[in-house]
């Protein structure tokens, strides 16, 4: 009998010993509001700095960069659309009426004419120029086009348009050379699908520091995007409209 009482007083100790340390164990955690004085463990601390880590403040440039990696994305798949097993197309564009021939062709000379301020550092002969390009745009009869090809004009009219107040908007020559890319590559559009009339040849040039390109009547090159300071730095890259007045659609490596 006093063996099985002994035997039961233990149990009981025991017992009361395993629910005191339940309940030590199960006190709030290092780290825990509750105990604020102590350090969370090494690997709770390692989880927080890398949520802190996670928000990524980049700078400005960096979304320059991934602009330009969307545009390169951009200009492959097209490449890749277009190309042949040669490499190359070329298609020669239905003509249009001389009436509309005429009107595009003062907006691209106005265009031309931009380009050669802006190498020139002419900050104000450029904005003078631009202006013209704006207004000219809104001049442009489409009726002088047959209709499968005037949905196309009014798109391409429409962003050229867009593309032109925005670089009149531009405080200084810095930053009307950057807002110079969006109406070249407007201009390269329509001068592909409508032609140059009388104003051929047309050339496409690339500045590789800019990473873009811009349209000259001759080959000499004079860049807008950087101007005096690097006036040579570029080279052709297309001939959009030949001295004949023929007007291709070319697609290769360059």
């Amino acid at each position: 009998m006093t063996r099985l009482v002994a035997m039961s007083l233990a149990s009981l100790l025991l017992a009361a010993v395993g629910c005191a340390s339940t309940y030590e164990f199960s006190s709030p955690p290092p780290g825990h509001p509750a105990n604020p004085n102590l350090e969370a463990p090494v690997h709770e601390r390692s989880m927080t700095l890398t949520k802190a880590d996670s928000v990524d403040p980049r700078p400005a440039k960096s979304y320059q960069w991934t602009r330009q990696e969307h545009r390169d994305a951009d200009h492959h798949q097209h490449h890749m659309e277009n190309e042949d097993p040669g490499h190359k197309t070329e298609e020669t564009q239905q003509p249009v009426s001389d009436n509309f021939e005429s009107q595009f062709a003062q907006i691209l000379q106005a265009y031309f004419e931009t380009a050669e301020a802006l190498a020139a550092d002419d900050f104000s002969t450029a904005m003078k120029k631009m202006e013209l390009v704006q207004s000219r745009l809104k001049q442009v009869d489409p009726k002088l086009l047959a209709e499968s090809k005037r949905g196309q004009w009014e798109q391409t009219n429409e962003s050229a348009g867009r593309a032109a107040q925005q670089f009149l908007k531009t405080p200084n020559i810095e930053a009307a050379r950057t807002a110079f890319e969006p109406i070249s590559e407007q201009m390269e559009k329509a001068v592909r699908a409508f032609g140059s009339g009388a104003l051929a040849p047309v050339y496409r040039l690339h500045c590789p520091m800019a990473g873009a390109n811009w349209l000259q009547p001759r080959e000499e090159v004079n860049n807008p995007y950087y101007g005096e300071s690097m006036l040579r730095c570029g080279s052709v890259t297309d001939t959009l409209a030949t001295a004949t007045g023929d007007t291709k659609k070319q697609n290769h490596d360059h």
